[in-house]
């Protein structure tokens, strides 16, 4: 079952990452990045399952943490107009 889970996450990376490459604007780049970056997470944590492991938990937890930042920072760069708004 998590095989089939796996493949499923692979097409949604894959979707996310041509949207990421293709988007028409900024902010549609940032919610692909976002969407890209919650898509590892679950990739991540059902290796963690597959494996039968915990150690993966730290990885997620940390990679939730810097797209959380990294949507943030996009977000206040394009309500502000600029880098340093």
């Amino acid at each position: 079952m998590t095989a089939v889970a796996l493949a499923l996450l692979a097409c949604a990376a894959a979707l996310c990452a041509v949207r990421l490459a293709t988007g028409p604007g900024f902010v549609d780049r940032v919610v692909a990045a976002d969407a890209l970056a919650m898509v590892l997470l679950n990739v991540v944590l059902t290796a963690g399952v597959l494996w039968d492991t915990r150690d993966y938990l730290d990885v997620a937890v940390v990679l939730a943490a810097l797209a959380f930042v990294g949507t943030v920072a996009a977000a206040r760069f394009v309500s502000g107009g600029g880098p340093l708004a």
